[in-house]
């Protein structure tokens, strides 16, 4: 029996940009599992889909009100990732030395603000309403950034004063 064109409901074009955005997103939370590393990479390295770069951060602006609880699930996902990291940072830094973990302290006690500082962020998002959606997007899009850029300096630091 032949498939006819209407025997599958259509989907609006920006469901469908928005789903793929989720989808890559949550690709990105999951990480490289078989990369072979010592460290996975980010919880904001670049996703590709369709041939379009997509980071969280810059992803934020695409989620309108109506999809508050999708925006706030894959955020939740993401700052989770970066506690993780922060995690093995801190257990890399108590095998260095005790000049190196001085150094370490002051780092690590700002990473945890600013992923302190996201979380409330974050949970601002789950309880913001239409007319302040959107700046509460843009604050999350700071603080994301922020805390991204902490973990990437924070693991090349780490990686030029202590030994793998």
């Amino acid at each position: 029996m032949p498939i006819s064109s209407n025997a599958f409901p259509r989907t609006s074009p920006m469901l469908a940009v928005c789903a793929s955005r989720i989808a890559a997103l949550a690709i990105v939370a999951i990480g490289c599992t078989s990369c072979g590393d010592d460290h996975p990479p980010t919880a904001a390295a670049p996703a590709q889909t369709a041939n379009v770069t997509i980071t969280p951060a810059q992803d934020t602006a695409t989620f309108p009100y109506a999809q508050k609880d999708e925006f706030t699930a894959a955020m939740k996902t993401q700052l989770d990732k970066f506690n993780a990291d922060i995690a093995e940072l801190s257990a890399k830094i108590e095998k260095a030395s005790d000049a190196a973990k001085a150094d370490a302290k002051p780092k690590l006690a700002a990473l945890r603000a600013q992923a302190a500082k996201l979380g409330d962020m974050l949970s601002k998002a789950q309880v913001a309403t239409a007319s302040s959606w959107d700046s509460v997007k843009a604050d999350f899009k700071t603080g994301f950034s922020d805390l991204e850029t902490g973990i990437t300096d924070a693991r090349k630091w780490l990686s030029e004063k202590v030994a793998p």
